[in-house]
């Protein structure tokens, strides 16, 4: 139930503020450096996609087990 509430609100905001920073002046997509940007940027947000995904599956999912195999012992 967090993660889904959670997930709306953090697409609503992406919603909201990718409007301003798609029409701005002087996006050029001409310009030379455009290409490298977009690129830089798109590797930015991969590696923080996928550093979230190896923390969950690496660190957060154990961590779960563990308390849930604890508790059941009990």
């Amino acid at each position: 139930m967090k993660n889904t509430v959670a997930m709306t609100v953090l697409i609503g905001l992406m919603t909201a503020f990718s409007q301003f920073s798609q029409a701005h002046p002087g996006h050029d997509h001409s310009h030379w450096s455009s290409d490298p940007i977009h690129i830089i940027t798109l590797a930015i947000v991969g590696s923080v996609l996928t550093g979230a995904f190896v923390y969950n599956q690496f660190i957060l999912k154990p961590k779960k087990q563990k308390q849930q195999e604890a508790h059941h012992d009990a």
